[in-house]
């Protein structure tokens, strides 16, 4: 498989979970515009099992267990054969802070970074709820709204 088959085969096996490209363009360089997002915790372990996938996930350069979650910040490895063939950032939107869970945590990351403390990366990405590029209040107001069960979904 080439990396263009490939994506097509993860987004196909997934359902519940989408690639997040910043472009409509298949990009020569699939790492720095593709991430895997998530909807909700889930391990790794019942990911893999879900997505039918070869994968590995590190965090700051060490593999996790298949028992711990996958987080904002994380680097998910996937292999076909035994060949690495893509390697993506994880994204939970509404979780810059990486711990798994969109909570108050999360919240307070954000109005950091409104207040001058700047997310960049995966973080950045994480908290910009409402998809539009920049982490601004309204991502604040749709992570509140969410968190109070006003909000489905993020």
């Amino acid at each position: 498989l080439d990396a263009c088959e490939f994506v097509a085969h993860v987004t196909k096996t997934l359902r519940t979970y989408e690639l997040y490209t910043s472009s409509f363009e298949m990009p020569a360089d699939l790492t720095k515009s593709y991430a895997l997002v998530i909807d909700e915790p889930i391990s790794l372990g019942d990911f893999k099992a879900a997505a039918n996938v070869e994968l590995k996930v590190f965090a700051d350069g060490v593999e996790i267990a298949d028992d711990a979650l996958l987080v904002t910040g994380q680097t998910a490895v996937f292999y076909v054969d035994g060949a690495e063939v893509l390697s993506l950032d994880v994204i939970m939107y509404g979780d810059p802070s990486a711990d798994g869970v969109v909570n108050s945590a999360d919240l307070f990351t954000v109005r950091k970074h409104l207040l001058g403390s700047n997310l960049t990366g995966s973080q950045f990405k994480a908290a910009d709820v409402n998809r539009d590029k920049t982490v601004n209040s309204a991502d604040l107001l749709k992570m509140r709204r969410y968190l109070l069960g006003l909000d489905k979904g993020l």
